[in-house]
């Protein structure tokens, strides 16, 4: 049985921008501010083969509402373009990506995080 057979899964990856603010505020200069990090609205890749175990999964009691905080490591093939701070659209929920670390050259492993209002 193949590798790319076991990842049963499909997400769409988001690669993270950064941009320098406009103008500046509060009499500090736009240059000297921090950069704005943004996902943009297309996907950077779309339908990308990929595995997703649960990790960790924890429901916070707040009031109004409960926040749900969950990890997964997800599998990526080795073509696939993932980087630290990614996002990926799976199922409909949102994760961030943690640092990918490449398994024996063969694929991709990430922590995937979700921190969430319900």
């Amino acid at each position: 049985m193949s590798y790319e057979r076991l990842l049963t899964d499909r997400c769409d990856i988001y690669h993270e921008t950064v941009s320098v603010p406009k103008a500046g505020r509060f009499g500090i200069p736009a240059e000297k501010l921090q950069p704005v990090f943004t996902y943009p609205d297309v996907p950077d890749a779309e339908d990308v083969p990929c595995l997703f175990v649960e990790k960790q999964q924890r429901l916070i009691q707040l009031a109004p509402d409960h926040k749900v905080y969950q990890r997964f490591l997800v599998h990526f093939p080795k073509e696939a373009a993932v980087r630290v701070n990614d996002k990926i659209i799976w199922e409909g929920q949102a994760y961030i990506l943690e640092m990918p670390k490449k398994a024996r050259q063969h694929h991709w492993e990430a922590i995937a995080v979700r921190d969430d209002r319900l």
